[in-house]
Order: structure tokens, then sequence, then C-alpha cells
């Protein structure tokens, strides 16, 4: 837990450490927000030209703590990394195809889902059959005392509903 702790908040550190420089390259690259022209003055001001990508940056900086300090090592660990990776992916070719196309529009609504689904049925094949976690979600139903004693939990066994709740968790955190 603490190992974990500490690759979290170096992540943070770097993130603080390296957006300036990210944001500046970004600036010079002109990876910048392409603003629709139908929208409001105001809007065209502020948003536009300000830098796209930063998932890289988010990426590059959980990713280095991680290896280094985190647990990757473990098949957990790693499903998790290569998860986090291909959402970054999706990330990152919406943003490309805003670059590329100099408009506002990425990927359609469609894709994303069908991408997040992809991940979804990764992420839910390895840790569900080749890692052996289970589809059962606990419900807690009282309140634990601080030693983790009497605790009353229902326990549901959600089957394929478990890739449905997946799915939402997968879209909702991208």
């Amino acid at each position: 837990m603490t190992r974990m702790l500490l690759a979290g908040a170096l992540a943070a550190l770097l993130v603080i450490a390296l957006g300036p420089f990210f944001i500046a390259w970004s600036r010079r690259n002109e990876f910048g927000q392409n603003i629709r022209e139908d929208g409001p003055d105001s809007h065209h001001k502020t948003k536009g030209g300000t830098p796209t990508m930063g998932g890289l940056l988010i990426f590059f900086c959980m990713s280095v703590p991680y290896f280094l300090i985190g647990r990757a090592h473990t098949n957990v660990g790693l499903v998790v990394w290569l998860t986090m990776m291909m959402c970054a992916l999706i990330g990152f070719w919406d943003d490309w195809m805003k670059i590329a196309n100099k408009r506002s529009l990425g990927l359609s609504g469609k894709m994303k889902m069908a991408a997040l689904l992809a991940v979804t049925g990764f992420l839910g094949y390895t840790s569900h059959v080749l890692l052996d976690i289970s589809t059962v979600v606990q419900i807690p139903l009282t309140r634990c005392n601080a030693f983790g004693e009497n605790c009353h939990a229902l326990n549901v066994d959600l089957g394929y509903g478990w890739y449905v709740l997946l799915f939402f968790v997968i879209a909702g955190a991208s």
C-alpha cells in the first residue's frame, strides 16, 4: 500500500514538474484545440489554441513511477497498466484526429464506445478467465468496526452483468 501511495505521489509531482514544459512543447508544435466557428466569441478567445493531448503527459507520469516502485511485476498490475494504456491510446487517437483534420471533432461517439467495449472485453476476459477474479460484488449492509469485525454484506454474483458494470466503470473513468 505504501509503495502505491508513493508511486501516486511521484506521478503527481512529475505532472506538476513536467506540465509547463509539455504545454510549451504542445504550443510550439501547434497541438492546440480547434474551435467550431458557430460558438460564442468568448469561447473562441479562451478555448482556441488550448494545448491538447494532455493524456500523453498523464500516461507517461503514471507509468514511470508505476514501473519503478509500483507492482508492475504482478499479472494484475500488468493488466491494469495495459488497460490504462489502451484507454490512453483511445484518447490519443481522438486528439490526433482533431489535430490532423483541424476540426473540433475527433472520434465519433460510436467509435469511442466501440473502442471502450474492446478494452472492457480485454479487461473482463483477462481478469475473470486468466486471473480468476470473481464476478461477486459485495454490498455492505452494516458498518464495520475499526478491526473489520461485525461486517455484514450481501454477496451478489453478477455473472455476465459484471462485464456491464466493468464497461460503465471504464467508460465513466475515461
